[in-house]
């Protein structure tokens, strides 16, 4: 109760009037203001203090500096209450840096630290080379424990010890200064700025400063720290961000999630720290609760679609009594209605996962909060041409400052060498919470189609070049996810784009052998278009050769044939080629040999011909992009790696699937 008690500066200004032992009508006579005003600051009516009547309270308390500074900046609403009483319980216990060695300011660590011994011994390493380290990362990565961590342990190199500066309840820039003297006990001298005090004192000190939490005052975090490095060749700093300071000599560490189980061996998914640091929370939420055979597979999903974040994960971890790990990988999708009971004595930003990923979010300017809602449409990787096409041209600085700001990760080459960004799944989530709540869902979603309708485009005509196979393929490979839900997106929006979009895809479907897989999908997209047209006999001869794949030669047939029969009668194309070609090939799978040989010479004679193509091609023709034709007479392909010259194992002789896999 006494830390909600002087929450405010309505407790704040109780607490210091209750310890100078004086009512509210004598505060009100020492320091020459009505007993109103004492009285509805108390009682929360007004919560901030006009200048001058702040500072005839500080007088009237008796509050010597750096008190009495951080007073007046609570009663003007730029700071909390807590750091003022923080301060002063500093001063009562003689807390300055007249008190050498060991660690200052950090509060106490009440639950075991659990993992992230890379990091520790890499950012140390990085304090031992150079003056300024920079632990960057987003909300939740637990960025400060680490600092703590560090600190402990390189505290006893330094003759004055470690301090820690909180600055995340720091509102107005300008105080930072005078918040990190106050932390240090350093008094405030008349007529010099605090930052020229703070230069004076540590000239002569020799310590490790930690500055916690910088991002929204890091213009002036910065400028403090280039002075303090510039005139004190004894102080490193060490401080935590979710974006870089930017100043000269900075050795930036970019603090990544907890390591997370193999998905494909899930026997030792306890070996991995997102794995310990929740079974280690969990036993503390529920004494009942062992990592065993039954909770470690669902534990080891959990933590990864929680992107191995510690917050997140210590949140999950206080909902086992309630909920058990089941019922939490459930329900993780609403992850941010679930995710909401932190430790009370936290910072309200650190309460909910909803609140740490708000923080960050409000820290951008509205053109990088637009193009940040609209990229998390993308279920997984993009680069950043897709970016653009999706968010605007002018995307592109801005996702370099999102990586930046930590809500995406630095790209990564993928199997085709194109270089990648990636947003967490929670942040991916929270954007897609505003992109719906702004009403640019929709808008961003047929962007997204769009851009993958033109890679599919691009890709296909790559798979029928000798030379531009396996580039082709390794960028759709690259770009499965973000096919896959813009398929599902479009077969209900989107009809016409779905169909283009699959026809686009058949070609990598065979190549890959899935195009059996997606025979239902395939069916769906047909069964939209209108029968005869070109895009629906581009469905129903894939369908066929789909059919033929799952091994229903009498469907496949029907397939076939329905392209037959939709456009007889009209001049030689490839869709009638296609179907005959499909017609034969079945045909004789079935023993129909005399029907087959009767199609044959018809698929022949209605070749309507093309530079540079012949029938007796492996792979099919394409009517607009990629309509098959699949010749029955095959042509062995060799150059792809690993199986050259061999066909997919139970493939019919003429389908897609001829050519070896990669």
């Amino acid at each position: 109760m006494a830390g909600q008690a002087i929450s405010g500066l309505a407790g704040l200004l109780r607490q210091l009037r209750a310890e100078a032992q004086l009512t509210q009508q004598e505060l009100a006579k020492a320091a020459g203001v009505s007993p109103r005003s004492v009285s509805d600051l108390e009682r929360g009516i007004n919560c901030t203090a006009r200048n001058d009547t702040a500072v005839r309270l500080a007088g009237a308390l008796g509050l010597a500096e750096p008190v009495r500074s951080l007073f007046v900046a609570a009663a003007l609403g730029r700071i909390q209450a807590a750091q003022v009483m923080a301060a002063r319980r500093r001063q009562a216990q003689g807390g300055s840096l007249a008190s050498a060695g060991g660690v200052h300011g950090f509060p106490a660590a009440l639950t075991s630290f659990v993992g992230r011994a890379g990091p520790m011994s890499e950012v140390t390493a990085l304090l031992d080379r150079g003056r300024l380290v920079t632990v960057i990362g987003p909300g939740g990565a637990g960025k400060t424990r680490l600092a703590g961590q560090v600190a402990n342990q390189v505290a006893g190199r330094f003759a004055d010890g470690a301090w820690l500066a909180e600055l995340a309840p720091v509102r107005d820039p300008a105080l930072v200064p005078a918040v990190v003297a106050a932390a240090l006990g350093v008094r405030e001298q008349p007529g010099v700025p605090a930052a020229g005090v703070l230069a004076r004192v540590l000239a002569r000190r020799q310590l490790l400063l930690v500055l916690d939490n910088c991002e929204h005052v890091a213009g002036a975090a910065a400028e403090l720290c280039a002075g303090l490095l510039a005139a004190c060749d004894d102080v490193r700093v060490l401080a935590t961000s979710r974006e870089p300071l930017r100043v000269a000599g900075e050795a930036r560490y970019r603090l990544g999630p907890l390591t997370l189980p193999d998905p494909h061996d899930m026997a030792h998914a306890a070996g991995s720290e997102a794995v310990a640091l929740f079974t280690d929370r969990a036993g503390r939420a529920d004494p009942r609760f062992t990592l065993d055979g039954q909770a470690g597979p669902a534990v080891a999903r959990l933590v990864r679609r929680l992107d191995g974040m510690p917050l997140a994960i210590e949140l999950a971890a206080a909902r086992m009594e309630a909920l058990g790990v089941t019922q939490l990988l459930d329900r993780i999708d609403d992850r941010f209605a679930l995710l909401t009971e932190g430790d009370r004595l936290a910072a309200d930003r650190q309460r909910s996962l909803a609140a740490t990923v708000e923080w960050s979010y409000q820290l951008l300017e509205e053109r990088e909060r637009r193009v940040f809602r609209a990229i998390s449409v993308f279920p997984a990787g993009f680069t950043l041409e897709a970016a653009e096409a999706v968010a605007g041209p002018d995307a592109g600085p801005v996702v370099l400052r999102l990586v930046d700001c930590s809500l995406l990760v630095a790209p990564r080459a993928g199997p085709d060498g194109r270089s990648r960004y990636v947003m967490l799944e929670t942040l991916r989530a929270y954007g897609a919470g505003l992109l719906a709540g702004a009403g640019e869902a929709d808008g961003a979603a047929a962007a997204l189609a769009g851009y993958a309708l033109r890679v599919a485009r691009q890709a296909a005509t790559g798979l029928q070049s000798g030379d531009g196979e396996l580039a082709a393929a390794r960028w759709l490979d690259a770009e499965d996810a973000t096919m896959r839900q813009v398929l599902g997106w479009a077969a209900e929006h989107d009809p016409a784009t779905a169909l283009r979009l699959a026809d686009a895809l058949g070609w990598w479907w065979s190549l890959r052998g899935r195009l059996a897989g997606e025979y239902s999908l395939l069916c769906q997209a047909a069964g939209r278009a209108e029968a005869g047209s070109g895009w629906w006999c581009a469905a129903q001869l894939w369908l066929g050769w789909a059919a033929q794949f799952r091994s229903d030669p009498a469907a496949a047939l029907g397939h076939f044939t329905a392209v037959r029969d939709a456009v007889a009668g009209r001049p030689p194309s490839r869709a009638l080629t296609g179907a005959l070609v499909g017609r034969a090939a079945v045909l004789r799978l079935m023993g129909r040999t005399a029907e087959a040989a009767g199609d044959a010479p018809a698929a022949r004679c209605r070749w309507p011909g093309r530079s540079g193509t012949r029938p007796g091609r492996c792979w099919p023709w394409p009517i607009s992009a990629s309509t098959p034709i699949m010749p029955a007479t095959t042509t062995r392909r060799s150059g792809w790696p690993g199986r050259p010259g061999r066909s997919r194992p139970g493939s019919p002789v003429g389908s897609p699937g001829c050519a070896a896999m990669c």
